[in-house]
């Protein structure tokens, strides 16, 4: 009986997914094409597993519409459904940023459902650089082996910086195609600048 119930969850969730991808891409197909077709923002990230501890470095990382780049370094430990990192970043403007970043989540549904819910604090490292302080959950459904869907959120209020917080929430897909690269593409408000953005992010698992 419990695996009838997961069955026709997994069927229900299935015509949701289809039914939410097909909405987001007809309401990007007819936004404004040089808001819709723009990408402001694009990521690439490594990570190294070594057992409960991981390396993360984030080589490229580049805002379009600032028209800046920054390098990310993160080392943490994995400790069950949630782990903890010591995050350092810097950028081109001679800006620099060291804190901590926490991951949680759990799976249901055979692990093909994930909550995830990522929270970063970052302290300012020089005078022009602010502290700031992030939230960005995630929901994503399985659908095939190398396809996920859901949606993205992203909040973040800089300290001291005279800007108001703000939290926004997108879709967002994450296609697998080998067992060590992953492409997590996002469309969403621009958080840098006006109108909507496209952000890809390259992962290469080692």
């Amino acid at each position: 009986m419990k695996n009838n119930l997961i069955r026709k969850t997994e069927k229900t969730l299935r015509k949701l997914t289809a039914l939410s991808t097909l909405l987001s891409a007809s309401y990007i197909a007819h936004a404004k094409p040089a808001q819709a077709e723009e990408v402001h923002k694009v990521a690439v990230e490594s990570t190294f597993t070594n057992d409960k501890d991981i390396l993360k470095i984030r080589p490229y990382d580049h805002n379009f519409t600032k028209n800046s780049q920054r390098v990310d370094m993160l080392v943490g430990r994995n400790f069950g459904p949630a782990t903890l990192y010591n995050y350092w970043k810097f950028d081109q403007n001679g800006r620099s940023w060291g804190g901590a970043r926490l991951d949680v989540g759990f799976k249901a549904l055979e692990d093909r459902l994930s909550f995830d819910l990522q929270t970063r604090y970052f302290l300012g490292l020089n005078e022009e650089s602010k502290d700031e302080v992030y939230a960005i959950p995630t929901i994503y459904y399985q659908v095939f082996d190398f396809l996920k869907v859901g949606v993205m959120g992203y909040g973040k209020n800089s300290i001291d910086d005279g800007k108001k917080p703000y939290f926004f929430l997108g879709p967002s897909v994450v296609i697998k195609p080998t067992k060590h690269v992953s492409f997590r593409f996002f469309y969403g408000p621009d958080m840098f600048g006006e109108g909507e953005m496209i952000y890809p992010k390259i992962d290469y698992n080692h």
